[in-house]
């Protein structure tokens, strides 16, 4: 099931949330969450490279550690703390670690952006992103999405699932990311490219003093592989249905090509195309082959 929970934002536009999620919660956010200097904040739409980053990140602030707990644990779900998971929502107000870290969907309007903090967006070929999360919703079993690809196919080029439309999400927080020098805009696609020059740039954002044998160290934990492997950075927690692939699906550029029928691809380019207009997004995201 993908029926959201309808919340108006702070800049007063309705937002679709996970089912668990509130008004009240939105508020509490808003109103009452203190951001501590130095937290790190890691935004992406649904399945945009979200557990990659949390597994670079908790390594930089982590002295190339990866901990006894899984990578939700560590950095968890703020989102999912509304629904008792990880700790629940006590974990917004501990002051228990050196350095905090979250990771979040909210859109940029409903996360608090402090001036302190840093945040750190991962975007991904909304294309690939709709390949999976049709995956990804059919086979959690908090989901347990029945409906056909075409039919998700629908409701996500309309906004009307989880998180709303992919478009605004990107858009918002690039445009922030633009104008404020504490949030870090990184691409899915460039951390294939170059996972190493990715992983630096995140180091020397978060200020993590680092030599080459440690930003070494943590990209080798960090590829596909290595995760896949790790039961504390593999998605293993997360509860699926029988005979799933996992978590970690393929973690591949331009699976999309595989799933879009020729219409389906006309219209998706023309609601980007009309979505991002005059906008430098345009170009970044090109139709690569699968790597």
């Amino acid at each position: 099931d993908l029926m959201p929970s309808l919340v108006t934002g702070p800049d007063g536009k309705l937002y679709r949330l996970p089912p668990f999620m509130t008004q009240a919660d939105v508020a509490l956010l808003a109103n009452e969450f203190p951001v501590h200097a130095n937290d790190v904040f890691i935004a992406t739409y649904l399945k945009a490279g979200t557990t990659w980053m949390q597994q670079v990140v908790q390594l930089l602030i982590n002295g190339g550690e990866q901990g006894d707990v899984h990578l939700s644990q560590a950095i968890p779900w703020i989102e999912g703390l509304f629904a008792g998971m990880y700790g629940g929502t006590a974990r917004l107000f501990a002051a228990d670690q050196p350095r905090r870290a979250f990771h979040t969907h909210l859109p940029y309007n409903l996360l608090p952006v402090a001036a302190n903090a840093k945040y750190i967006y991962v975007a991904r070929n909304p294309k690939d992103v709709a390949v999976s999360y049709f995956y990804f919703a059919t086979n959690l079993t908090d989901i347990a999405y029945d409906g056909t690809w075409d039919e998700f196919f629908d409701a996500y080029l309309q906004g009307t699932a989880y998180f709303g439309s992919v478009f605004d999400h990107l858009l918002e927080w690039w445009r922030a990311s633009q104008q404020a020098d504490n949030i870090l805009f990184v691409t899915y696609e460039a951390m294939k490219r170059s996972l190493a020059d990715v992983t630096a740039e995140v180091a020397d954002f978060l200020e993590i003093p680092h030599d080459p044998a440690f930003l070494d160290h943590v990209v080798a934990q960090s590829t596909f592989a290595a995760m896949s492997k790790n039961p504390l950075a593999n998605g293993s927690w997360l509860e699926q249905r029988e005979n799933s692939p996992g978590h970690l699906r393929k973690g591949i550029v331009g699976d999309w090509q595989a799933h879009f029928s020729a219409e389906q691809n006309a219209r998706f380019e023309e609601t980007q195309q009309r979505a991002w207009a005059g906008t430098e997004l345009l170009a970044l995201f090109s139709d690569a082959v699968p790597v």
